[in-house]
């Protein structure tokens, strides 16, 4: 996955929030907001991680704001995730609320390994020859 991939899923992660925002869902309560501010944050960060610069400043690589990026989105998506567990009143969309926040916490632990533990995931890497 190069850089203008990440930069890709941030702006789809943007479109959907703002298309979202847009036909008034999910400002009802205290945690909607912050899902969604979480939510929007990494996107953001996605997407400046689409630039051809190294680096953003002097030590900072730009993995950091990727990984960081994925981070908040998931953090977003989980507390959305727990907006979902307490709307429902059926078991089902408590199972749903939960497999939502599961998978949000694995893209936490996916973008930590792109921020911290860069030797598992290698970016830059192209085969020239295909």
């Amino acid at each position: 996955m190069k850089r203008k991939g990440i930069a890709g899923f941030g702006v789809l992660i943007l479109l959907t929030q703002f298309a979202i925002i847009a036909f008034g869902s999910g400002f009802e309560d205290f945690l909607g907001v912050i899902g969604h501010a979480l939510t929007i944050g990494g996107g953001a960060l996605l997407v400046l991680t689409g630039f051809d610069a190294d680096r953003f400043g002097s030590r900072v690589r730009w993995s950091h704001f990727a990984g960081t990026g994925l981070a908040l989105a998931g953090l977003g998506f989980s507390v959305s995730g727990l907006v979902g567990a307490g709307v429902g009143t059926e078991s089902i969309d408590r199972i749903a609320a939960g497999g939502r926040i599961l998978s949000a916490l694995v893209i936490v632990r996916f973008g930590w390994q792109i921020a911290f533990d860069t030797r598992h995931v290698n970016f830059e890497w192209m085969n020239s020859a295909n």
